[in-house]
């Protein structure tokens, strides 16, 4: 995306009459942001926002771009506030002076060879001309060689999206153990050696997407999506 600055002849002498100080910031580690995966990953990373002025930054974001291959997607998180898929346009949390924020994607690989990219343009609203493109990177080399594990989990579970519950339901005949993660990769739910399907309550969750985490006696873990929606009223 180019930006183009309007009456850029004026900006000068707007300046020799504005009090304001812009605040500055690092990106680390840089404004493109590459990530190299296997098959059917889901991973967590991103830039780093460091406030280097001394006054709060205020940042805001606008999505420009996605161009994903088959069974690939990202997810972003603006600071402590995630989201499914990248919103057309919204607020970070103010970062404090000194402090970092960060922006990081959710990285879902499916199982092509390929590259995905995303491109987010942040600023700071007193000037939105003055931002930077954010450029994020999924390449999907392949099949894992340590972990070798079907295409297909084996196992589902439902409903999805839910409010109070998910059923888990497995044809293997083997123990098992079930983990609940959230949009920060914190682990919330953990079922250890289960066998047979299972029942797990989320109704204490927020509203919002984790992943769920499947692991089998010999150690393949499987992830699928969860979304946790809002009870009807």
């Amino acid at each position: 995306m180019i930006k183009i600055l309007k009456n850029s002849l004026l900006i000068p002498l707007a300046f020799l009459f504005s009090n304001t100080t812009l605040a500055q910031y690092s990106l680390k580690p840089s404004a493109t942001f590459i990530h190299n995966t296997f098959y059917d990953a889901l991973d967590y990373d991103g830039i780093i926002i460091k406030n280097e002025s001394s006054a709060d930054l205020n940042l805001e974001w606008e999505f420009i771009s996605m161009d994903t291959i088959s069974g690939c997607n990202f997810d972003m998180c603006a600071s402590s506030e995630c989201y499914i898929g990248i919103p057309a346009f919204g607020s970070f949390p103010a970062i404090a002076a000194g402090d970092t924020g960060f922006l990081f994607m959710h990285f879902w690989a499916g199982n092509v060879i390929g590259t995905s990219t995303a491109k987010v343009y942040i600023y700071e609203p007193s000037n939105p001309d003055n931002g930077d493109t954010l450029t994020f990177v999924l390449n999907v080399t392949g099949p894992n060689s340590i972990k070798k594990h079907d295409k297909e989990p084996p196992f589902y579970f439902y409903p999805n999206p839910a409010t109070d519950f998910i059923n888990i339901d497995t044809p293997l005949n083997q123990k098992y153990s079930v983990s609940v993660f959230n949009a920060l990769g914190q682990r919330i739910i953990h079922k250890p050696a289960q066998t047979g399907n299972s029942l797990i309550s989320i109704e204490h969750l927020e509203q919002g997407y984790y992943f769920l985490a499947f692991e089998d006696e010999n150690n393949n873990i499987y992830t699928q999506k969860l979304i946790k929606s809002s009870r009807k009223n």
